[in-house]
């Protein structure tokens, strides 16, 4: 604004012939080149308004971006506690379809078919301890006098013997009430 003053101001002196042209070439230079220095500036101002917009619109993008990422992230997190959970149900279908022996020993006779349904407490294959035993039945009057019959459990100690041993056969033993 002030060299435009001091340009107006040496035109009138120099039209009224007290200046040098010198100084009013050099008044009309200094303001012309304030002059493109502010459309410069302005030019500047324009560019670096359009980055700041164009900035601004990369920000607005990178945020969807980032918020759809996020999306599928917890997305991809609630898949996988799902599968886990089906991890565990399939675990825990097939403990149901596994049968276990309550201790070591032998199987007797099967008395189930593949694909057959059963229940549960179902004895499906008679299971033969390691250790063996006899169940006799006596009647009471074999050892009392009352006619009564008594369920025992004899286990046999000696492995030789117990080994020679298969399920269902009968035997015929002996109790000594006296020592």
């Amino acid at each position: 604004m002030r060299a435009q003053k001091e340009r107006q101001r040496q035109e009138a002196l120099f039209r009224a012939q007290s200046t040098t042209q010198q100084k009013l070439e050099q008044a009309v230079a200094e303001d012309e080149q304030l002059a493109a220095q502010l459309l410069s500036g302005e030019a500047s101002l324009k560019q670096a308004q359009a980055l700041l917009a164009s900035d601004q619109l990369a920000v607005e993008a990178e945020k969807r971006s980032k918020a759809v990422l996020e999306s599928q992230a917890a997305q991809l997190l609630a898949d996988l506690h799902a599968k886990e959970d089906g991890l565990t149900v399939a675990k825990v279908d097939l403990g149901y379809t596994t049968i276990a022996a309550p201790d070591d020993g032998t199987v007797g006779e099967r008395q189930v078919r593949p694909g057959q349904l059963v229940s549960p407490e179902t004895e499906v294959i008679p299971f033969v301890n390691q250790i063996k035993w006899v169940q006799p039945n006596y009647r009471e009057t074999q050892m009392t006098k009352v006619v009564q019959r008594i369920p025992l459990k004899i286990a046999l100690d000696d492995a030789s013997i117990a080994a020679t041993l298969r399920p269902g056969p009968s035997v015929i033993a002996t109790v000594r009430t006296k020592p």
